[in-house]
């Protein structure tokens, strides 16, 4: 590595997630990145993904009571 390269990733800009509509969409793009890395065809698929949990209306850890309260 260079000297002048950063040794670990750019940082990344935070926010909070205010809304439900803006919730759903960062879970989808979470859950769509091992399809648009051609790793599985679809977000259920892929065995380490929450995203079946979802389909199948299963607890996944998330307060939906305080996700509610966003919208």
């Amino acid at each position: 590595i260079p000297v002048n390269d950063p040794f670990w990733q750019p940082r990344y800009d935070d926010f909070p997630i205010e809304s439900m509509t803006k919730y759903l969409e960062k879970l989808q793009y979470i859950h769509g990145n091992p399809v648009r890395a051609r790793l599985v065809e679809t977000a259920v698929d892929w065995r380490w993904s929450s995203a079946h949990r979802y389909e199948w209306h299963r607890f996944v850890g998330v307060d939906i009571t305080t996700i509610n309260s966003l919208s």
